[in-house]
């Protein structure tokens, strides 16, 4: 079996940093967008995953991060609401990783009633919805707002299904099982558990589904099989699911020591911008995702790989 090249991942990560947060290592790419914010988020996560491997410049990742700061204490590079609300979500964690506080901001403007990402029909695509859902739990908890977390946690009941959350009809299993990681990245958000009873139902639905790909296929049934050990669910299925998604995310890292988002090339897009040629190498966000998943593998199947949990 191929094993994780450690120290080539390190010269990669390393690398990233000296050129200034790029999304890849290719030279000179035409038609790419830097995508900074983002880019400087998301290494934030690399940054205390490899801690015991390299010390990053915290101080010059902050800036950058603030740099993109709007008036009201949100953040910006990608115009578009969902945009700023995920990129702020994104960058505040970032800095949280790396031991800073996150920054005054006012959200309300983002989060008018009634809320936009628990109407029905967004519903239907609990990926989407879960992560926004996530965004404002974050944004709610860090505001000191229990009132509003109170709130949509029980408009959420009304979604919620033996096997996730999801409005009248179930989507494609890799929709929603994504859509279960980000509402339980909600719950998260806030320090909730997610009831047992709702594990098990999670559990039937995560062994039927044997499609995971790509950085965040990956992730998510890592996320959610931790999750299933955490509650005493089925636990020596769910570290043998661990083990061959190990296999599978060694499998994706290229010769320049990252991760590819996909098998047969790096992430060529995000949030609507074009980030990379497409080609063979590592990129920041499949290597951030594949990352935080041999984070919880590391834990629940002993690997030694000495990395440290980021903060979601």
């Amino acid at each position: 079996m191929k094993e994780l090249d450690k120290e080539a991942l390190i010269s990669w990560i390393k690398t990233i940093e000296r050129e200034g947060y790029p999304w890849t290592l290719q030279k000179n790419p035409k038609g790419v967008d830097k995508c900074l914010l983002s880019s400087a988020s998301l290494f934030c996560k690399l940054a205390r995953i490899y801690s015991n491997y390299f010390t990053a410049n915290k101080d010059a990742l902050r800036d950058v991060i603030l740099s993109f700061s709007r008036p009201d204490g949100m953040l910006e590079d990608i115009e578009g609401d969902k945009n700023v609300i995920s990129e702020t979500r994104q960058s505040f964690s970032g800095l949280i990783n790396i031991g800073y506080d996150v920054p005054d901001f006012d959200c309300s403007s983002f989060f008018q009633e009634p809320l936009y990402f628990m109407r029905e029909s967004e519903w239907n695509n609990p990926w989407g919805a879960g992560a926004h859902l996530s965004h404002y739990m974050f944004f709610m908890h860090h505001s000191g707002r229990r009132d509003k977390i109170d709130s949509v946690l029980q408009d959420l009941k009304k979604f919620e299904k033996p096997e996730g959350w999801y409005y009248k009809h179930p989507p494609d299993a890799h929709t929603l099982v994504n859509g279960i990681m980000k509402v339980m990245t909600a719950f998260d958000a806030v320090g909730i558990e997610i009831p047992q009873e709702n594990m098990r139902g999670i559990l039937e639905l995560v062994f039927s589904y044997n499609s995971a790909y790509g950085g965040c296929g990956i992730y998510d049934l890592v996320y959610v099989l931790d999750k299933c050990i955490e509650h005493e669910v089925r636990v020596e299925e769910c570290k043998a699911a661990m083990e061959s998604c190990y296999k599978s995310i060694v499998s994706h890292q290229q010769n320049d020591g990252g991760f590819s988002y996909s098998l047969d090339s790096c992430q060529t897009g995000f949030y609507g911008k074009q980030i990379a040629n497409r080609s063979l190498c590592g990129d920041i966000h499949g290597t951030t995702l594949f990352s935080m998943a041999l984070v919880r593998i590391d834990h629940r199947l002993e690997l030694g790989l000495n990395l440290c949990p980021a903060i979601t």
